[in-house]
C-alpha cells in the first residue's frame, strides 16, 4: 500500500487546516512591494494560504488579515477581484 504525502497548509483567517491544492496563495515580493497572486503555488516570497469560505474572505478584507500577515500595506484592486473571481 503506497500512500501520498499530501501537504496541509492553515488559512489565515480561519486556521482552518486544508490540504494545499484547495487553498488560494497568495505571496508578498519585496523587491516590486506587491501582493500577487501565486496561481501555481511556486513563488520564492513570503505566501499565505486562504480558503474559499466567504466567512474568510470577508475577514480577510475587513480587518486586514493578510495585510497583517503578508507584512505589507499593499493590496491592488486587480488582484482583489481575481481573489473574488477565483472563490466563485
Amino acid at each position: 500500500m503506497n500512500l501520498k504525502h499530501i501537504p496541509k497548509r492553515s488559512c489565515v483567517s480561519c486556521k482552518g487546516k486544508f490540504s494545499k491544492g484547495d487553498l488560494l496563495r497568495l505571496v508578498y515580493d519585496k523587491h516590486s512591494e506587491e501582493v500577487s497572486l501565486d496561481i501555481k503555488q511556486r513563488f520564492q516570497s513570503r505566501g499565505a494560504y486562504i480558503c474559499s469560505d466567504e466567512k474568510c474572505y470577508n475577514k480577510m478584507f475587513k480587518k486586514g488579515v493578510l495585510l497583517r500577515f503578508l507584512g505589507s500595506n499593499n493590496l491592488s484592486s486587480e488582484i482583489i477581484s481575481h481573489i473574488v473571481k477565483e472563490r466563485t
